[in-house]
């Protein structure tokens, strides 16, 4: 059996110490670093950096807590990060215990938990199948570091959402202010308070059915959402990448303290067109441009075919350092041979000869497993797909806040892998903003967890949040002077 130890996490201290609070959100002491030098003999100055307190910390590991008279942590990181004495920098931060999160699936035996986040050795409650400890996308270890921060948007495009959810509603983006879009030529005011956009019914209102997601059902339960109807995928997907933890409800999400911009793409019977699709793209593009620090977007869907409206779209994305975590599909498709035959925007993500398509890099394709680190016969490529996640008997949010919900009654399929790495992708920007997209791309595919028996399916192995967003957080001022990479993110 696998142990938790327990793990810390930043939080206010009750201590009497002076706080501040860095652009990620957390809470740290103020004028304070731990920092590492180069060499013994050659520390930081001073008086440049007017500091008073120069202390070694930790037995024989050469670290020293720093403090500053008159300079503010942030200060201190952004100049002590260019001193060419100092090997490493980080804040002083706030500590406490912490356990696993009281939401009933996360951990629930004899039914359907969320395995994919904290496997030890789950025993399936359908099949009797017991999976393998640590089979999962190791995000417990991330919470200690961050769980989301207020600075970093997520973005899901699905047929719908009946978002007033209790386990989903908190975690939805409010606009602060109103923003005006164009879609289909005509130029769209939304009011502050507002969540998203719904290119179908060319509002500003994402709910499943309009004037249902009301202030007076927050809790979801008049029956808009019931099984079968067209928001369930939306909601599934939304509750992979953010639901709300600790709140004594249903699930956790990967990124449970990130906001979520919601666009609706489907119409009533769940299928919706190819220029819709393309829409709500736009629309991200255009939120971006409006200031907005949307850093992915879920994509659980496919085209009908090729489409350089589509590929323009992304490209535009590209440009202004959006993600787009794309499930790979469910078709057992090599997309790297399958041509020209292809889905998209799945192969998009490598050139395309017969196209004339360069490869775009934003695109991450993600495929799924089983209990086990085992194939699930899904959509695969070691060069079009590089990362897979578990997408067997997925639980997430469904129905209503009392209820968990599984997609088709089993919860099978990529589209329930592509959240996972949506809300990973939201957690490394939280803890480094500057991240280029390949600079982004090596870091979660240098941090993957090596599988042998995938290696014939996916390029570097299953998502690793912990290790990627511990990554990123301590090496964050290397990887942002990543600025170009091959077609495959690696350098």
């Amino acid at each position: 059996m696998r142990t938790l130890l327990a793990i810390l996490f930043l939080i206010v201290s009750s201590w009497a110490q002076k706080l501040e609070t860095l652009s990620d959100g957390r809470k740290v002491v103020a004028g304070e670093v731990i920092v590492s030098y180069k060499s013994k003999a050659v520390h930081a100055n001073k008086t440049t950096y007017d500091i008073d307190v120069e202390n070694e910390i930790g037995a024989g590991i050469a670290h020293y807590r720093l403090h500053s008279r008159s300079k503010t942590t942030a200060q201190l990181l952004a100049l002590l990060a260019k001193d060419n004495a100092v090997a490493s920098v980080a804040p002083n931060g706030f500590h406490q215990l912490w356990a696993l999160p009281n939401d009933p699936y996360f951990t629930a035996s004899g039914t359907y938990a969320q395995y994919y986040l904290y496997n030890e050795n789950y025993t399936e409650p359908v099949t009797g199948k017991t999976g393998t400890n640590g089979a999962d996308i190791n995000v417990v270890p991330a919470w200690a570091i961050t769980t989301g921060s207020s600075n970093v948007l997520i973005a899901d495009e699905d047929e719908a959402f009946s978002y007033r959810n209790a386990d989903m509603y908190g975690n939805v983006w409010s606009s602060p202010a109103s923003y005006t879009l164009t879609v289909e030529g005509t130029q769209y005011t939304c009011p502050a308070g507002s969540h998203g956009f719904d290119p179908v019914g060319l509002t500003c209102d994402p709910c499943t059915t309009a004037g249902y997601c009301t202030t007076t059902d927050q809790q979801d339960t008049t029956g808009a959402c019931t099984s079968g109807s067209y928001c369930e995928h939306g909601n599934g997907t939304e509750g992979i990448s953010s639901a709300v933890c600790n709140n004594s409800l249903d699930i956790c999400g990967v990124g449970y303290t990130l906001k979520t911009v919601l666009i609706k793409d489907d119409n009533s019977s769940g299928t919706g067109t190819d220029a819709q699709a393309i829409d709500g793209l736009g629309v991200i593009y255009q939120l971006v441009q409006l200031g907005y620090n949307i850093k992915s977007i879920n994509v659980s869907w496919s085209l009908s075919g090729p489409s350089t409206a589509l590929y323009s779209a992304i490209q535009n994305l590209n440009s202004v350092g959006v993600i787009v975590a794309t499930a790979a599909g469910n078709l057992a498709m090599d997309l790297d041979t399958d041509y020209p035959a292809g889905i998209f925007p799945q192969n998009y993500a490598t050139a395309q000869s017969y196209l004339g398509t360069a490869a775009l890099p934003n695109i991450i394709n993600i495929s799924s497993t089983a209990l086990n680190d085992d194939w699930y016969n899904y959509d695969y490529g070691t060069v079009s797909v590089p990362l897979a996640s578990p997408g067997y008997h997925i639980i997430t949010l469904g129905t209503s806040s009392a209820e968990g919900w599984t997609f088709a009654g089993t919860g099978n399929g990529t589209s329930f892998s592509s959240p996972q790495l949506n809300g990973a992708i939201g957690l490394i920007y939280s803890v480094c903003p500057g991240l280029s997209v390949a600079a982004l791309r090596n870091v979660l595919f240098s941090k993957a967890r090596y599988v042998s028996g995938l290696s014939s399916y996916v390029g570097y192995g299953v998502l690793n949040v912990g290790a990627s967003v511990s990554y990123a957080s301590t090496n964050c001022t290397l990887l942002t002077s990543i600025q170009a990479t091959s077609a495959r993110g690696m350098f």
